[in-house]
């Protein structure tokens, strides 16, 4: 006779089916969230002037990042290497 697939082997893997769909659900959302933010810390940085040209104050001296323009490059940085890991464990998963 023909072989017989177990009914709770099929049960198996539709819950394992579940699982990687939810999981890819949440993998698009945080790595959609994270786009957004780098894509804000991108267009906080306003390039040579520096931060506080940005609302009005004067940009003419340039020398270190300081205050909240450094803490938005770190954060640009990370946003960027967590961007580009989500999307290759995209990839594998």
């Amino acid at each position: 006779m023909f072989f017989q697939l177990d009914p709770s082997l099929l049960t198996t893997l539709e819950v394992a089916r579940d699982d990687n769909h939810f999981m890819t659900n949440i993998l698009n959302y945080i790595q959609l969230i994270i786009a957004v933010l780098l894509i804000i810390f991108i267009l906080l940085q306003n390039r040579g002037s520096g931060l506080g040209s940005a609302f009005g104050g004067s940009g003419d001296v340039y020398l270190t990042k300081r205050g909240a323009e450094k803490t938005i490059f770190i954060l640009t940085i990370i946003c960027a290497f967590l961007f580009i890991v989500l999307g290759i464990i995209r990839i594998v998963i």
